[in-house]
């Protein structure tokens, strides 16, 4: 292997440099504090889990999508791909006796061995949340409304389409026109691959499924009377939802791509960003089986973070990064260094971020530096100072200096920070 070879990132990572990690930090403080408002709490799972969680529900066929090996005890492992079943495996291992609903929250990275492409990697983020044994329509407009409230904190709201599907319908339909083994047309539905459907239907089924598709709610009464109900309290619902200003839409042709979805199930699309314009998604899901428990109401969603800020991004709709006014102390000699220790120490414990020169750089390249990085205030303790009792200190902001007294350093560094 070269030296090019150790310094290249695996294929499908990122590295994150000090702005963008400002950035990140500025889009998931926003989540936290939507989560929190709406009475959520923060947990964290493995960032490995058994093989066997995420097989017993999908098959053996999805650890192609996964980054799978085995531990030095042959223990079946993988880099979890997504959230839900970990939260799951901790709420029913150490967490169901909590009252409930129990309302989670997780920000999270999460890995998937796909093919790389914009907007899409291999190691990425997921901000979501879980919202267990919820009264079902209650928990869905909950859901729902935080989505619309996240969406609105970014002022992306009315730029988005939010949409409404039912895994729940769509197996119906496909049972009474006959088909039995759903899974591989719910996935083509889900990736609107037309020629998948055709090859596995009749003429008249592919018929009902375009209708599906299109969300022909009025065509499907006539072709399924039978479902009249079900579609009539889906229409009333999307209607009720909107009457709460959440723009929701519906199409069925949402089924997500796991298995465990059923009932109700959105997706989030920010169609400025093209093809990988899904940035949210979520619903209803079923986990009794892998985990052998009575069946109860779980709800959840997650949105990607990589893309999330991609949308924000190409919308100029970026959160502004805080900023915290900033003093930067350069000693100009092994003396005045152990004296800036001692004031640092002081102004640190005010809150005040204070950065220590520890390069040995001269005044010229001190108060380049302190420029660059765009500091608040510099101090410069040196000998000629400290003969003198005192210390410079510069705002840098006015461009004026002046000496102070060592005992008055700390006060007076934080009144310039306060004008």
């Amino acid at each position: 292997m070269t030296k090019k070879d150790i310094l290249s990132r695996p294929r499908g990572t990122r590295d994150f440099d000090p702005k963008e990690m400002a950035i990140r930090r500025a889009v998931e403080g926003i989540f936290r504090e939507v989560f929190e408002t709406y009475g959520f709490q923060e947990i964290m799972t493995p960032t490995f889990e058994r093989a066997e969680l995420f097989i017993e529900k999908s098959g053996e066929q999805v650890l192609e999508e996964m980054y799978f090996f085995e531990d030095k005890s042959g223990r079946k492992l993988v880099l979890r791909p997504e959230l839900t079943l970990p939260t799951m495996r901790f709420y029913f291992s150490e967490l169901r006796a909590l009252q409930k609903p129990l309302k989670l929250y997780y920000v999270s990275n999460v890995f998937r061995y796909e093919e790389p492409q914009k907007g899409r990697y291999r190691e990425f983020w997921q901000i979501g949340c879980e919202i267990i044994e919820g009264d079902p329509k209650r928990t869905l407009i909950e859901g729902l409304d935080i989505v619309r409230e996240i969406l609105s904190r970014f002022k992306i709201l009315e730029m988005c389409e939010i949409k409404l599907g039912n895994v729940s319908i769509v197996r119906k339909i496909l049972k009474l026109l006959g088909i039995q083994d759903d899974r591989r047309i719910i996935r083509a539905i889900d990736k609107d691959d037309i020629d998948t459907i055709k090859s596995l239907t009749t003429e008249r089924q592919f018929k009902i499924i375009e209708m599906l598709i299109k969300t022909d709610i009025e065509g499907l009464k006539h072709e399924l009377p039978e479902l009249s109900n079900e579609l009539k309290e889906y229409e009333r619902l999307i209607s009720e939802l909107q009457n709460l200003d959440i723009p929701v839409k519906g199409d069925l042709g949402i089924t997500r791509g796991w298995d465990y979805y059923e009932g109700y199930v959105f997706e989030v699309y920010a169609p400025w960003l093209g093809a990988e314009k899904q940035i949210c998604g979520g619903g209803f899901y079923d986990l009794s089986d892998v985990f052998e428990e009575e069946k109860i109401t779980t709800f959840g969603f997650a949105f990607g973070l990589d893309r999330l800020i991609d949308a924000l991004k190409d919308a100029n709709k970026l959160p502004e990064v805080p900023r915290r006014k900033s003093v930067y102390v350069v000693s100009l000699s092994d003396r005045g260094f152990s004296i800036a220790v001692k004031i640092i120490r002081k102004i640190r414990k005010k809150g005040i971020i204070c950065n220590l020169d520890t390069r040995k750089r001269n005044m010229r390249r001190a108060l380049e530096y302190a420029l660059e990085n765009d500091y608040d205030v510099m101090l410069i303790v040196g000998d000629r100072e400290l003969d003198k009792g005192v210390i410079s200190i510069k705002d840098l902001r006015k461009n004026v200096q002046e000496e102070v007294p060592l005992k008055g350093v700390v006060e007076y560094v934080i009144n310039i920070l306060r004008r």
